[in-house]
């Protein structure tokens, strides 16, 4: 029993003395999504409402994911994700960004996309790169069930101004 115990204390100790580090569970790999600062660049949106993003939240063009949410910061009253997007990705300068969700219970995650020109299809400048921003009047979110079944409800009982 001491010998095991003797093992535990001297691994401890040994990691502990190596200088590892362990930031908690952000620190961990995830399967699939392998963007990496080598093959990606950053893109940075600003958001009204960040929601429930978080890091490592995945970011998609199209349903296919082709990047990661790298941090979240407040700047005053809104939000500003910093992204890691793959070097193949493909997309305008004017490109649009919104959260949203996988399900209706799903988790959040960010869409990025050109933006709809004036016939329907996609329309756009440039080309989307290193360090470009994403400025707030081209980001949104999709409405919460909350806010959703709120509005039904209000409907539905015959609620309003002029009740």
């Amino acid at each position: 029993m001491h010998r095991r115990l003797r093992l535990m204390v001297a691994a401890f100790l040994a990691l502990a003395l190596s200088g590892c580090t362990f930031n908690g569970i952000y620190d961990l790999p995830l399967p699939g999504n392998k963007v990496s600062q080598d093959n990606g660049f950053e893109v940075t949106a600003e958001f009204a409402d960040a929601l429930n993003v978080v890091p490592r939240s995945a970011v998609m063009v199209g349903d296919v994911p082709v990047g990661q949410v790298e941090e979240i910061v407040r700047s005053g009253w809104n939000a500003r994700i910093k992204m890691l997007v793959r070097d193949d990705v493909v997309l305008p300068d004017n490109a649009v960004a919104e959260i949203r969700q996988t399900s209706l219970l799903g988790e959040k995650y960010v869409e990025l996309s050109a933006p709809v020109g004036a016939d329907g299809k996609p329309a756009g400048t440039g080309k989307l790169g290193p360090n470009d921003v994403i400025p707030m009047d081209r980001t949104g979110r999709n409405p919460e069930v909350e806010e959703v079944l709120g509005a039904l409800s209000f409907v539905l009982t015959g609620g309003g101004p002029g009740t």
